[in-house]
């Protein structure tokens, strides 16, 4: 294939992709005709690049987690916070967290994708599945807590993290703003006042022992 093709088929990718970051970001759901319509070229085409709805929907949804949701951005916003373990975790609650409240159908997506890939691995083998969700929220817990760990036994630290992991993220977002219907401004100062009592609670037990 000549390298004008390739780039060419680089380019229509590219485009279908954009078309599909545009309709998640205007909250319209994204259906392969949407998207080729907003790409200006055929379903077909779009077909020959994404299998499905859920497979464009997902990617669309990564690219545009990328751009809410920058690494850079939060793990910054992290280490200026000091040493200081519950400044850390503000810094990330008040960042990505708040855009997880306030900029939803991204996390929303992702954990759409992640159930629906959970269900289809349960006709699998069980050393056939694949992790259903990256770790994404782990690893900026653990940056928070780095201060601390050294202060912890191992099983301390570890169930602090997994503690930690359930009081904010995508679904303490689903939870406070459909169970509990909170504006997001409330429903951060709820996921923030949660996550204070976890750390505090574990940060406790720990030096008493």
């Amino acid at each position: 294939m000549s390298d004008g093709r390739v780039n060419q088929k680089a380019r229509t990718r590219t485009a279908i992709l954009d078309a599909a970051v545009d309709l998640l970001r205007e909250g319209q759901q994204v259906t392969v005709p949407a998207v080729a319509d907003h790409a200006r070229v055929s379903a077909a085409t779009a077909y020959r690049y994404f299998a499905s709805a859920d497979d464009l929907a997902h990617e669309a949804a990564l690219e545009l987690l990328d751009f809410v949701a920058s690494l850079e951005v939060v793990t910054t916003a992290i280490d200026d916070a000091g040493d200081d373990v519950d400044a850390r975790l503000e810094a990330l609650l008040r960042t990505l967290g708040w855009r997880m409240l306030n900029e939803q159908l991204p996390f929303r997506q992702l954990a759409k994708a992640g159930l629906e890939q959970w269900f289809a691995q349960q006709q699998h083998a069980p050393d056939n599945e694949t992790p259903v969700r990256k770790g994404r929220r782990d690893s900026y817990t653990r940056r928070v807590l780095e201060p601390a760990r050294a202060s912890m036994t191992t099983a301390d630290y570890e169930r602090l993290v997994c503690a930690l992991n359930v009081g904010w993220g995508t679904e303490a977002m689903i939870s406070l703003i459909d169970i509990n219907q909170l504006e997001p401004a409330a429903a951060l100062e709820v996921m923030l006042a949660t996550c204070r009592w976890i750390l505090h609670g574990a940060l406790s037990e720990a030096s008493l022992r």
